[in-house]
């Protein structure tokens, strides 16, 4: 059975585009990488440099990888080039614009969208066909797009989440938080035990191992339900100690997190005069 949107052109073989362009063409679908600069392939997939027209033209779906500030001015070239039909579909992968991004191809007449698979990808020939079975994939555009963002999911097992609009800056800014910043707090945990003069005994990350447990109990339960530690039993003590060795830098993002984490607490029944002192403790350290 022949796969719907079945010829692919992805424009960017960067790390999203190549994990998708992998993943699709696993599926049986014919995928063409667009690039600014001449290479022999990509994973096995033809790469086409200077004539983006014919392999546009020829797509069912024309998916824009490319980095958030360059999606705009690649509307612009596929617009130059004649190489938009009416009947095409022209996505781009960030998550932060949404379909006015694409607005050079409005002429053309066709449909226009994001899509936005919520998947970290560091290294693409790491991933496996299935790498993106289960994530959620932001969707939103002309009816058309979406639709063929949904089949696409589909295809590659992801869920659709149509996003309402305007919604996309704060999606992408709390996908950041969850992502990103994750990256960077256990980046900062390591940095500080290495300052105790702890090591990681082997190749590795010394919190790998709590960071995986709690990445796994926050996918399983509600997030308040997922808090431990020392805030969430009301531990005052053991926060103040905690504080009290930070560097001033660490310790301001200490007691931001830990006053979201008093609140999350709070919401999951710590006793009011625990979560009293708690507070009290990050008020304090908020004024040292």
């Amino acid at each position: 059975m022949t796969p719907r949107y079945r010829r692919i052109a992805v424009i960017g073989p960067g790390r999203m585009g190549r994990a998708l362009g992998r993943a699709l063409s696993a599926t049986g679908r014919d995928l063409t990488f667009l690039a600014r600069s001449p290479r022999p392939s990509v994973d096995g997939l033809p790469v086409e440099a200077d004539d983006w027209a014919v392999p546009v033209r020829a797509a069912d779906i024309v998916v824009v990888a490319t980095p958030d500030a360059t999606i705009a001015e690649v509307a612009h070239r596929l617009h130059d080039l004649h190489a938009v039909p009416p009947v095409q579909v022209v996505v781009h992968l960030s998550g932060l614009l949404d379909r006015t991004a694409l607005n050079a191809l409005e002429p053309t007449g066709a449909a226009l969208g994001s899509w936005h698979p919520l998947r970290a990808v560091a290294d693409p020939a790491a991933l496996g066909r299935d790498a993106f079975r289960g994530a959620p994939a932001g969707i939103e555009g002309d009816p058309v797009a979406v639709h063929a963002a949904e089949v696409l999911s589909a295809a590659l097992g992801m869920v659709p989440v149509l996003l309402p609009a305007g919604a996309k800056p704060r999606y992408h800014a709390a996908a950041a938080l969850v992502s990103n910043y994750t990256v960077v707090l256990a980046a900062l945990a390591e940095r500080i035990a290495k300052e105790a003069g702890i090591t990681a005994p082997g190749a590795g990350s010394l919190y790998g191992t709590l960071l995986r447990g709690t990445v796994e109990n926050v996918v399983r339960l509600e997030p308040r339900d997922a808090l431990t530690g020392p805030i969430r039993r009301g531990d005052a003590q053991t926060v103040a100690s905690h504080l009290q060795v930070l560097a001033e830098s660490d310790r301001e993002v200490y007691r931001v997190l830990g006053e979201a984490a008093l609140r999350m607490a709070r919401e999951s029944g710590l006793p009011p005069e625990l979560a009293d002192e708690v507070a009290r403790v990050l008020a304090g350290a908020a004024r040292s």
